[in-house]
């Protein structure tokens, strides 16, 4: 499984000798858009069969044991599933309501309650220097 980023102007026959260098039976090419511009194509070769993602439910007692087979599914597919104690979502979602109410308030509020700079926690835009939050506001957490 294999996919490439590729400049906008690939020709087909570009595409054609790919997927046979590649000796792929098959070629999907995705076109990139951006603002309706077209910025790139995408080629997806070797993905004619799905692949199940691994689950691991970490309700069960037994996920603990399946150390081992978490790191070769993330070692094999970059990715698994996750099913979460009701706990653990319900506390992340509490701290997603505390962020999205702490976020919609106006910038002076956020300021007020916000740390000073030389610690973890809100930084308003350009605070960080001008290559890190130049454009955004956020929180920092180390």
């Amino acid at each position: 499984r294999v996919a490439y980023f590729l400049p906008r102007t690939l020709s087909g026959a570009s595409v054609e000798a790919l997927a046979a260098a590649a000796g792929a039976a098959s070629v999907e090419v995705e076109s990139n858009y951006l603002n309706n511009k077209l910025k790139a194509k995408t080629l997806y070769f070797g993905f004619d069969a799905p692949t199940p993602v691994p689950c691991f439910d970490l309700n069960d007692a037994q996920c603990a044991d399946r150390g081992e087979a978490l790191l070769d599914a993330l070692e094999r597919f970059g990715c698994a599933q996750l099913v979460a104690p009701p706990e653990l979502r319900d506390a992340n979602e509490r701290a997603r309501a505390a962020w999205t109410a702490f976020f919609g308030l106006p910038d002076a509020e956020k300021q007020r309650i916000a740390p000073g700079a030389d610690v973890d926690g809100y930084h308003g835009v350009g605070e960080v220097g001008a290559y890190y939050n130049a454009h955004r506001s956020g929180v920092i957490f180390e």
